[in-house]
């Protein structure tokens, strides 16, 4: 018989992984605004999950790892190309992933020193559950934004639209939109 913390009731089993609790207002009704969106990006309480090469950015603390979110005014310093992709908002701050390439991370890790670029799986083990859904969920939709780059139809380069919850072909006899994939799981 399995030890008791090895038990595989789905209920104890969601309770336990950190990834599952993203607790956020998806926000699906404002993803095609751009107004509301430039609004969002430049309010005080935007606040970015940087990723490089498919890692998190996070901070060592006492308490374990600590998710390292930028403020709009680091952003600048980026001069990121990619449109950041909108999260949700936890009804105090609003969330967006964006992914670096290197000569970001190296300025990231310079203004952040305490700070690495890190796999979420291997350092999720001590994080805050909330944190920890947020940076699996940001680094799902840019994985996924990654992966369909190219359009599996033509072959055309596909746009990021719907603040970059859908793919769209470049291609205008094409046109073939793409979603993220919703898959149960238990």
């Amino acid at each position: 018989m399995p030890p008791s913390d090895l038990s595989i009731d789905r209920v104890t089993r969601s309770r336990r992984n950190l990834f599952t609790s993203v607790r956020l207002d998806r926000l699906a009704e404002y993803r095609d605004d751009r107004d509301w969106l430039r609004r969002a990006h430049n309010s005080e309480n935007a606040r970015y999950v940087p990723l490089w090469r498919n890692r998190n950015l996070l901070a060592e603390d006492p308490d374990g790892q600590q998710a390292v979110y930028l403020e709009p005014g680091e952003l600048a310093e980026l001069d990121a190309g990619d449109k950041p992709t909108l999260l949700g908002t936890d009804g105090k701050r609003y969330f967006f992933a964006l992914p670096v390439d290197d000569a970001a991370k190296d300025c990231l890790l310079a203004s952040h020193p305490t700070a690495e670029f890190l796999d979420l799986r291997l350092a999720s083990i001590d994080m805050d559950a909330k944190h920890a859904g947020v940076l699996a969920y940001a680094k799902a939709l840019l994985y996924w934004q990654y992966r369909h780059a190219w359009c599996g139809v033509c072959g055309s380069r596909n746009k990021l639209e719907s603040a970059g919850h859908r793919l769209l072909c470049s291609n205008e006899e094409c046109a073939r939109e793409s979603f993220p994939r919703i898959d149960p799981a238990s």
